[in-house]
């Protein structure tokens, strides 16, 4: 519900106008947050739930019947509930989290989605479609998998991790790597389609690899260790080719690249 509290002050007549003209009708004590500090928060999130189904019976009828919050079996005992069920009210009641149309701009607010579903929107300024293949290309190399893989303390990504992660500016991408620059290293391909190939797309793959690296500023033995961090890949290199390819590969077109060499298909 939109922060009525903030707009109308204490004025529940005008309040209750406004929740009325809601797409989901919020009943007179049903909010959740106000009841986070009583001793039987679930029996009271329970009961809430109940209000709000039945005033909303044309979209919800039998939504949350099936829902327990006070359940000792999925919340533990009374204790340990009211603390795990306090702190999800209190999270979700961060202003950070408000997704009416009047606190966040575009379309975001069509969808429900939180802080742990972060969805990247570049900036429109100078961002074009080029950059949105940088952009992909740079989420998916192995220096960047390394860095959140070591950010990430849970099974998602909260948004405070997500600011928090190495994205390479645009402008970094000008960088020469002999007679050509990051951003013509196969993100710049505008030719028409060709038949996949599973080698090609491996060479094409360790030189970006290779090419994120030397754009993050890491050495070659930097490079060696994170890649050495990545073990289901190593073991199917290994039980393909015998040894860990992958690896061996990117380290090689760092050598070329490094040299200046941005056209030749590496032998390992």
């Amino acid at each position: 519900m939109p922060p009525t509290a903030q707009w109308f002050g204490n004025d529940e007549a005008r309040i209750h106008r406004r929740l009325e003209r809601e797409r989901f009708v919020l009943p007179v004590g049903a909010s959740f947050y106000e009841q986070r500090n009583e001793a039987n928060i679930g029996e009271r999130i329970n009961i809430a739930l109940e209000a709000i189904e039945d005033a909303n019976r044309a979209k919800l009828d039998s939504v949350f019947r099936n829902i327990d919050f006070n359940s000792e079996a999925n919340l533990g005992r009374t204790k340990d509930r009211n603390g795990r069920l306090r702190n999800l009210l209190e999270a979700f009641a961060k202003p950070a989290l408000d997704l009416h149309p009047s606190q966040v701009s575009g379309d975001i607010t069509q969808v429900g989605c939180g802080h742990t579903l972060p969805i990247l929107v570049p900036a429109k300024d100078g961002f074009d479609s080029e950059g949105a293949v940088c952009l992909l290309a740079n989420l998916n190399n192995f220096g960047f998998d390394y860095v959140a893989r070591q950010k990430v303390q849970a099974t998602y990504l909260t948004w405070y991790i997500v600011e928090q992660l190495p994205v390479i500016d645009l402008a970094d991408y000008d960088r020469p790597f002999g007679p050509t620059t990051a951003r013509d290293l196969g993100l710049d391909y505008d030719s028409p389609p060709f038949v996949w190939d599973d080698d090609e797309r491996r060479h094409l793959r360790a030189r970006l690899d290779a090419l994120y690296f030397h754009l993050y500023g890491l050495s070659r033995d930097d490079a060696g260790y994170v890649l050495n961090t990545f073990p289901i890949v190593r073991r199917e290199d290994e039980k393909a080719f015998g040894r860990y390819r992958t690896r061996d590969m990117i380290l090689t077109y760092m050598n070329a690249l490094a040299a200046g060499d941005s056209e030749t298909v590496v032998t390992v």
